[in-house]
């Protein structure tokens, strides 16, 4: 894995072995990822090393602090430039205009994960639409479980939350880009409060955030580096297993971990501002391989919407 980063120091937190740096040219770059990281780091200087014993990842970016969202860079970046590689993990230790879904706001702390994605299948991928959603939300449950203390204590809140108790740890995101019916672009936004946690304005939805550290007594077995290191090989596992047509594992996986599967729920219309619809209300039956879900009383199952749990 080729390793860029504005900040060795910050870098490091994450790398599990000795490294190597030297100043980074633009001109030594390959042609197809000068573009990012031109848009990564401006006119910063930068430094550049290689890691042997990751493998399938081909690039690594690292900002100590970075004006505008990942997520948004790469995505913007893949639209307009065909010859992005795959397997591209970029992180942030803070910065401007990181958002959750629908665009909301998300208070990006130092001490905890903002991780980017970058894929390029270019692969026909059954349930594409969610499967990216799949595949990161239960990879962030599979490395939380691997922390000493907390196995089994994360669940999934529909459609795109990790949970430990009622406190939100995680959020994740995902865009496709799809041509002649083959994915050619994905991108996956993952935020994990790991050591710091972010205040927030409480919610039925959202009614309080926490850090994994706040779950733990040894915290020498939770921070940045492990969680790091844990995650992207399960992301790696789980994005070759969605791409070899193994979807219906993750998404049992996703079930399994729903904290909402026969809870009674509200299921309220997403809006931006003031109060949202009542879209439906009952017991969760079941949950469809489109995530679409089967609500006790209801007709047709509900697509999208925001969901406030009602028998805790």
């Amino acid at each position: 894995m080729f390793v860029i980063t504005d900040n060795p120091k910050f870098c490091e937190l994450y790398l599990n072995e000795p490294i190597l740096w030297k100043r980074g040219m633009i001109n030594d770059l390959n042609d197809n990822v000068r573009l990012l990281t031109n848009r990564m780091f401006a006119d910063k200087a930068f430094f550049v090393a290689e890691i042997q014993s990751v493998l399938f990842w081909r690039y690594l970016f690292a900002v100590e602090y970075i004006e505008e969202s990942q997520y948004d860079l790469l995505i913007n970046i893949s639209h307009e430039y065909e010859d992005l590689p795959g397997e591209i993990l970029c992180l942030a230790g803070s910065g401007e205009k990181f958002h959750g879904y629908r665009n909301r706001p998300w208070a990006s702390k130092m001490g905890n994960l903002h991780l980017t994605v970058y894929l390029s299948p270019h692969l026909e991928i059954d349930h594409f639409s969610v499967g990216f959603i799949i595949l990161s939300a239960v990879s962030i449950v599979q490395t939380i479980d691997m922390v000493k203390g907390l196995k089994d204590k994360a669940m999934i809140k529909w459609v795109n939350d990790v949970v430990i108790g009622d406190a939100k740890v995680c959020g994740v995101l995902a865009h496709t880009q799809v041509q002649g019916g083959k994915v050619t672009d994905a991108v996956l936004g993952i935020g994990l409060n790991v050591e710091t946690e972010p205040k927030i304005h409480p919610t039925p939805f959202v009614p309080k955030a926490a850090s994994l550290q706040s779950f733990v007594e040894d915290k020498s077995y939770c921070n940045q580096g492990i969680i790091f290191n844990k995650l992207i090989r399960n992301l790696e596992l789980n994005y070759n297993a969605l791409v070899s047509g193994d979807f219906a594992p993750l998404l049992k996986l996703y079930k399994e971990r729903s904290m909402i599967y026969k809870h009674d729920v509200k299921v309220w219309s997403d809006v931006f501002v003031g109060a949202g619809e009542l879209l439906a209300e009952g017991k969760v039956l079941n949950i469809g391989d489109e995530l679409e879900l089967f609500i006790e009383g209801k007709e047709s199952p509900v697509t999208t919407g925001r969901i406030e749990i009602i028998d805790k």
